[in-house]
């Protein structure tokens, strides 16, 4: 199982750069990038090869941007907020999972074909509770 690492200025950067509004709040801060945090998110996505960088123009991955994209067209989000902070959103087209890293900054986004095999991940993470919310179209 694929797992993309990310830290909360990275996937803020990313969701700005592609104009996704899909950050679930009890994950993420609404404070903006300060200039230092916009800075290290640029070296780092481009040192995964994230994004590229070429002159003052930055390129997102085309894979990472279907992944962040999908943030943005969740119709229903599975949120936990207990031993585990996690969303999964689910889209037409694909599920994902951003899990809270306890153990250090990092959130693990996983892509899922659909909601099942996203479902049988979190009980295999003994995960069984968790909100289910409707979006409503925009």
């Amino acid at each position: 199982m694929i797992a993309y690492i990310f830290t909360e200025p990275e996937l803020k950067f990313l969701c700005g750069a592609l104009n996704v509004r899909g950050l679930a709040k009890h994950q993420f801060s609404e404070n903006s990038l300060t200039d230092a945090e916009y800075k290290q998110a640029v070296d780092t996505l481009s040192e995964k090869d994230f994004i590229a960088v070429q002159s003052d123009k930055i390129t997102v991955n085309s894979g990472i941007a279907l992944l962040i994209g999908a943030l943005g067209k969740a119709k229903r989000l599975l949120i936990g907020e207990n031993e585990k902070i996690f969303t999964a959103y689910i889209a037409d087209e694909i599920s994902m999972l951003l899990i809270n890293d306890k153990n250090s900054v990092n959130y693990m986004l996983y892509p899922f074909e659909h909601e099942e095999k996203l479902v049988e991940r979190l009980h295999e993470e003994n995960i069984f509770t968790w909100k289910d919310i409707r979006l409503e179209e925009k």
